[in-house]
């Protein structure tokens, strides 16, 4: 991995294919216990189907990017993609691209476009995306996930993913847990976005319903919002449906560059 200053937090990151910033590249935004490392061949595979390059990077507070002090602000969604993610496609030199969030990174992706799209944007692809809190069905799985972090399981696992794994992890799940949370939302930032969202879902996800989907897509103006709502699957469509998602992300990109 490569290490690059933005906006004085150094945050790990690396390009796919031979002269990536030169062509379309395709910017993933991982998940909110994810990191560059943990999208595993993902990337690799839907740049070489694709034909576009690739930037995968960890977060501030995530993998080998700088730590993230303790607790975070409940808008730290909204401050990166507001702030970080232009930020990082500046300082890179990055053009034309998509934006590919996934949960906490969809999100991400979905504020950029509404308030603070770098030029060259293309469209979102957002996978799983939140874009409101306080859904009943997400209780018992935090839960669950607290006990395996606590029990010691989680966090060997994520371990070795993230130099800061414990700031990682209660960043995220603190503030998700929090009651004050509960009436977070972003959907009055969609109404500005004006480039082709693709809003996607397994039909199964074990964090939300796919009411998540319907409320995206109608706080974005009429006609730019595709749904798309994968069968049989659950909250993580790229690693449990990975051709279904390659092919669909494939073609998106053929449409928006007509």
């Amino acid at each position: 991995m490569e290490r690059v200053l933005v906006g004085g937090v150094e945050v790990e990151y690396r390009l796919i294919g031979p002269g990536s910033t030169d062509i379309p590249t395709i910017v993933f935004l991982h998940e909110g216990l994810g990191s560059a490392s943990l999208w595993r061949d993902f990337p690799d595979r839907v740049c070489q189907a694709t034909g576009w390059g690739g930037l995968v990077w960890s977060r501030w507070g995530y993998g080998g990017s700088d730590p993230r002090p303790l607790p975070w602000p409940h808008d730290y969604l909204e401050h990166m993609g507001r702030e970080r993610v232009p930020a990082l496609l500046e300082v890179l030199g990055i053009g034309d691209h998509l934006l590919w969030g996934h949960s906490d990174g969809a999100s991400i992706a979905l504020v950029n476009a509404g308030v603070a799209p770098a030029a060259g944007l293309r469209g979102v692809m957002s996978v799983a995306c939140h874009v409101y809190a306080g859904v009943a069905k997400t209780a018992g799985p935090m839960r669950e996930v607290g006990a395996r972090f606590a029990s010691g399981e989680l966090r060997a696992r994520l371990a070795r993913h993230h130099a800061d794994v414990v700031g990682a992890f209660h960043g995220w799940f603190d503030t998700w847990t929090d009651p004050a949370f509960a009436s977070w939302s972003i959907e009055h930032l969609l109404r500005r976005i004006e480039v082709p969202v693709v809003v996607a879902q397994g039909d199964a996800d074990e964090y939300d319903t796919l009411e998540q989907v319907e409320r995206t897509v109608a706080a974005i103006r009429p006609g730019l919002a595709t749904p798309l709502v994968i069968p049989e699957c659950g909250h993580q469509p790229h690693l449990e449906r990975p051709e279904v998602m390659i092919e669909a992300t494939k073609t998106f990109l053929d449409r928006i560059a007509e």
